[in-house]
């Protein structure tokens, strides 16, 4: 089952690719983390739905229906004013219109409760921290031993992918690789997810027909539309300073959901045809009907060798 690009090119990227994730996970794990935030939440308007007691929007007088915006239409207050996390003393200079007055006032940004690492939060960030860092291990011997794979290659492609967008929202990094991680985090887990899809069509083997050889032919087109989808949402809100409305969320995670049980379906049927077994209506419709050998008798299917 081989893949376009030779294989010593494609080790090559992955590799590069490894060692980005690697020092994404890094920062991310040897950095304090003490993360805060404004203590607000505004709609794509920009009008307030909540304010945080005791927060920094809360010290400025900031109450629910109030509408802000930005008066430094800088990046980096673009990126502080859509970020789920920055850190403590980021200041952020709004405008605020309140019962038809308006206002000018500087937050910054104050140690919250949910910032302070408790047993819990540190295991639980610690168990993520492993899980990408096994991700990445697994997907380093992938690329060292299996280079020439397209299933072995979406596999490790998948891993790293995933690897490098989870939990990218620590404000440590200077003021362009936030913009660049902010723009790109969606994209990563799209091609993440295109990669599993393109895994579940390829292992164990190839089907000549059916739902896991359609996934096979279009999952790269697909993939470009959403990633160029998730791309331009996320810039279009650093660059407007509005954040993706409700319905936007929305058909995003049923798509999201779509993909996943596409994906389960077709790694189920791909083990089904592995192992031999009757094939129940819902595998033919995946796979289409077995090709028939001259005597009528069903040609059977074979799974390759697939070791790391």
């Amino acid at each position: 089952m081989k893949s376009g690009l030779p294989a010593w090119l494609w080790q090559t990227l992955a590799l590069l690719e490894i060692a980005a994730s690697l020092a994404l996970i890094a920062g991310d794990a040897l950095h304090p983390a003490n993360p805060t935030n404004f203590g607000f939440q505004a709609d794509a308007a920009g009008k307030v739905g909540a304010v945080t007691r005791g927060s920094a929007a809360a010290h400025a007088g900031i109450v629910r229906g109030d509408r802000i915006s930005l008066v430094d239409n800088t990046l980096a207050d673009r990126l502080s004013y859509n970020a789920d996390a920055v850190a403590v003393g980021t200041r952020l200079t709004l405008g605020i219109e309140h019962l038809g007055r308006s206002r000018t006032t500087v937050l910054i940004a104050r140690p919250s409760a949910a910032g302070i690492p408790t047993a819990e939060s540190i295991a639980v960030l610690a168990a993520f921290e492993v899980i990408r860092f096994v991700f990445i291990l697994v997907a380093s011997i992938i690329v060292l031993r299996r280079p020439e794979r397209a299933d072995a290659r979406a596999l490790a492609t998948f891993f790293i992918a995933f690897a490098a967008a989870v939990l990218q929202t620590s404000p440590w990094y200077p003021t362009p690789i936030t913009a660049l991680l902010f723009v790109l985090r969606t994209v990563v887990l799209t091609f993440a997810l295109a990669q599993a899809a393109r895994f579940a069509a390829l292992f164990p083997s190839r089907s000549e027909r059916g739902l896991r050889r359609l996934i096979e032919h279009t999952i790269t087109w697909i993939a470009a539309v959403g990633m160029v989808a998730a791309g331009g949402t996320n810039l279009a809100s650093l660059v407007n300073v509005r954040a993706p409305g409700d319905a936007v969320n929305a058909v995003a995670s049923v798509i999201s959901l779509a993909a996943i049980i596409i994906i389960l379906i077709a790694l189920a049927v791909g083990f089904v045809l592995a192992r031999g077994k009757r094939r129940p209506r819902i595998v033919r419709v995946c796979v289409g009907s077995r090709s028939r050998s001259r005597s009528g008798s069903a040609v059977s299917f074979r799974s390759p060798s697939f070791s790391y």
